[in-house]
């Protein structure tokens, strides 16, 4: 195959997918890109536009529109802050000009955006309507015009990723699946559908009118006089653009909304600027310890990526890495596994040996990571050093890899002198933008475009070719079928019922935010009257007019609720409805209700005084225990894998970490139990115990650590889902339990924030950012950012990322 044009491969699409948004245009703003044409005179009052986006470069960029003067200017941008734009006016008067609250400047998946028109409404929110991911968006209300029409579809040069007229501030990233519709105001449901609480893309099947257009950007026109231009309109309409700043290497790219390749992550870049849809990465001036990864993250499966050594230089270095410091350097620490291609060595836990041969400007390194067998293999323009093998596991660079949760990672090393740039080919361009003629070489499933055959049984790394989670969209079992958040006002002396939960709840956790008030928190082992509090040490109380029931849909209260004019937030998991069994892995008896599916359980024992063990019932090792002392005040003991074996926190207190050693605590979990020592908040003797047990779940849950480093540019934990639920505590030093849900704060930036240890009312500012694969911290408070200082996290997916948009 000379090129990816018309090939079968490119059009791929799971099952789960209608088919319809199967490549993308790359746009890369360094190259001035953009696609125009001069409308003929169209209807300004009326019109629709609809497209899929993938943002590289973050920065105020336009979408669509055209542009007279100052004062007479139509376009669809996202600003500079992030935030997407309408200023669609004539005359600096009529029209429209609006744009949202939320931010978006997630770089790991797409977003779909439809903005709607109709300059006749007097009322400025009904005038233009902008949907991402299918959600109408909340508006600034600052911003308004009169009534009438706007400059959008006047017969003007209109240019899409680009301003109009002046053709500058240019879209940096992909486009797929572009529409216009002329003389009608449509909703999002024209272009895309909910599947199980996924937005996917459909076919627009309705009239385009006289200036519409549809860009699918697979160089093939369907109208009476069919184009093979970039810019081609497949609506029937002959609409077709002309392309500058775009080349054939950019049209037809098989990352889409349907299967999303992994790209170098702006967010989680240290010293790095990124270009060509992030496929390029380089060093900025100076830095030796710059650092990108992917944002596609793995732990399983035979994965195989190409990098293109751009500009040869010194220290250059690629692999694999688990989730670290970004400033540290590849090679650095006991989870990266890379080679050095100028140097010839291969590097991990900052040993470094010869291996291999180096390469130079235009070489291609080819790495096959087998995480299956453990196995990672390096080469050299097809060649694999050292006779090594990896589709006959012969000889590989590095064996015995650890289970865990790996990322592609390069350091294109920068000195005074010399800036080193590196491409990366996950299986969505082999001709790596233009510099080398195409591969044409697919993977084992038929994916992708590699310049160099792919090893038999390896896989692009894309999300079409992710596994299959076992709590999925596509799955009999979906994540808010296992987990939810429910926002409501209190219930008041009546009391009342919530349905719509989805499943039947074991565990329910609530918290006032409108006003002070402890946490509460009820679970069916013990009872729905008997409370416990997060926030306090408090033995646990029974209330007859609390909580009633929980329903097959939902729960009840009873006059115990809380006043109808106070907002509250219900945290919702399931167990095993409430069923419990008797549990003799332990050395104590224990009675477990359990969820294997979601990795979750409610123990209750009685304790011993002595060092025991007790059974969780999940089958697999807990990452993360909630344990209370029943009967009189204790406070709550946080163990898991995530801490360490002799490590403890306490989840109604803001003390550091705390260290013990045995026999006073053990603190060791297996796939059947879990070990309490002697510790009294754990092991009282004769007193019962209620313990909430926590597995990693893949796709669906996800407990671990981070470093902190002090910048408003923080952090970026991958998860490999989109969060539902983020709660975060430093352990070396003191600080707060810090709670975010995505119901809450249901856009970016994540502002409303309540703490587990304390009754406070909700607190807003600007935390984290909740995006596609993970969460990204955006502030200096030191409860979640300290500089140097560690931080655990607990988190529970909206949607695997196999799955997820943008947010």
């Amino acid at each position: 195959m000379s090129g990816p044009f018309g090939s079968s491969q490119w059009m791929y699409a799971s099952g789960f997918y209608n088919g319809v948004a199967t490549q993308s245009l790359r746009y890369n703003d360094d190259d001035s890109p953009y696609l125009q044409r001069t409308h003929s005179g169209g209807n300004q009052q009326s019109w629709t536009w609809s497209g899929w986006v993938k943002r590289g470069n973050l920065g105020q960029q336009n979408l669509f529109g055209t542009e007279q003067d100052g004062s007479n200017i139509g376009r669809i941008e996202f600003r500079s802050d992030h935030k997407i734009k309408v200023n669609n006016k004539t005359g600096n008067t009529n029209g429209d000009e609006c744009q949202t609250l939320a931010v978006y400047r997630d770089v790991s998946a797409w977003y779909h955006i439809v903005v709607s028109f109709d300059g006749s409404q007097s009322t400025q929110a009904n005038r233009t309507k902008i949907y991402v991911n299918g959600i109408l968006q909340d508006k600034q209300t600052d911003l308004s015009l009169s009534a009438g029409n706007g400059l959008i579809n006047s017969n003007k040069q209109h240019a899409v990723g680009a301003r109009g007229v002046n053709l500058n501030t240019h879209f940096d990233g992909y486009m797929a699946e572009v529409n216009f519709v002329d003389g009608q105001t449509l909703d999002e449901t024209d272009f895309g559908e909910f599947k199980n609480g996924v937005w996917i893309a459909k076919q627009y099947t309705g009239s385009y009118g006289t200036n519409g257009f549809r860009l699918q950007f697979n160089q093939t026109g369907t109208g009476t006089a069919s184009s093979s231009t970039i810019g081609a309109d497949t609506s029937g309409n002959d609409n077709h653009f002309s392309s500058s700043g775009i080349v054939a290497s950019d049209c037809a790219m098989p990352d889409s909304p349907e299967n999303n390749f992994a790209t170098w992550n702006g967010v989680s870049s240290f010293a790095t600027d990124n270009s060509e849809g992030n496929l390029k990465a380089s060093a900025s001036s100076g830095n030796a310890n710059s650092r990108t990864n992917s944002t596609i993250p793995i732990s399983s499966g035979k994965w195989y990526f190409e990098v293109r050594l751009d500009d040869a230089g010194t220290n250059t270095t690629v692999g694999i890495a688990e989730q670290a410091s970004p400033a540290t350097y590849p090679g650095q620490l006991a989870g990266d596994y890379v080679q050095e291609l100028d140097n010839a060595r291969k590097g991990n836990n900052n040993s470094f040996t010869s291996y291999g041969t180096s390469l130079t400007t235009g070489d291609i390194f080819n790495c096959a990571v087998d995480l299956d067998n453990g196995e990672i293999y390096f080469g050299k323009n097809g060649t694999y050093f050292n006779s090594s093998d990896p589709a006959t596991n012969t000889s590989p660079a590095f064996s015995s890899i650890p289970s865990g949760l790996y990322t592609i990672v390069t350091r294109p090393y920068s000195s005074a002198t010399e800036a080193i740039i590196v491409s990366l080919n996950a299986g969505q361009d082999s001709t790596f933008a233009g510099a080398t003629t195409a591969g044409g070489n697919t993977d084992a499933n038929g994916i992708g475009d590699f310049k160099y055959s792919v090893p038999s049984g390896y896989l692009a790394l894309c999300t079409a070719n992710l596994p299959e989670p076992t709590i999925s969209p596509n799955a009999d079992t979906q994540a808010d079928d296992h987990f939810t958040t429910i926002t409501r006002n209190g219930f008041g002396s009546s009391g009342g019922s919530v349905t719509g939960v989805g499943f039947k709840p074991d565990w329910y956790w609530e918290k006032i935010r409108s006003g002070a008030g402890n946490h509460y928190l009820v679970d069916s082992s013990r009872g729905v009257t008997k409370g416990l509090f997060s926030n306090l040490a408090n033995a646990e109380g029974t209330d007859t007019n609390s909580i009633q029931s929980f329903d097959a849909d939902g729960f009840t209260w009873g006059s115990a609720d809380r006043a109808t004019d106070v907002t509250i937030v219900d945290w919702l998991w399931k167990a095993n409805g409430g069923i419990t069994s008797s549990n003799t892995d332990g050395s104590i008896t224990s009675s477990v209700s359990a969820n294997t599916d979601a990795g979750f359980s409610i123990v209750s024992y009685t304790g011993t005084g002595s060092s025991a063990t007790v059974g969780h019932g999940l089958g697999k090792k807990p990452s993360l225990i909630f344990i209370k002392r029943r009967a009189e005040s204790s406070n709550w003991a946080v163990a898991g894998s995530v801490l360490g074996s002799t490590a403890t926190l306490y989840l109604n207190l803001t003390n550091a970490q705390e260290t013990y050693a045995d026999p006073v605590i053990i603190n060791t979990q297996t796939t059947t139990t879990f070990s309490i020592g002697t510790d009294s908040n754990r092991n009282k003797n004769t007193f019962e115990h209620i313990a909430y047990c926590f597995a990693e779940i893949e796709g669906y849950s996800k407990f671990g650590s981070y470093t902190g480093n002090g910048s408003t540019d923080g952090t970026f934990v991958y998860t490999g889902f989109r969060p539902a639920f983020v709660m975060t505590k430093e352990t070396s030093a003191t600080s707060s339990w810090n709670i975010y849900d995505d119901v809450r704060s249901n856009d970016n930036p994540a502002t409303e924030a309540l703490l587990a240890n304390s009754s406070n009312a909700e607190g807003t500012g600007t935390d984290i950012d909740i995006v596609s694969n993970g969460f990204k911290i955006r502030t200096t408070s030191g409860n979640i950012n300290t500089s140097g200082n560690n931080y655990i996290y607990m988190s529970f997916a909206e949607n695997p990322f196999k799955y997820s948009l943008g947010r």
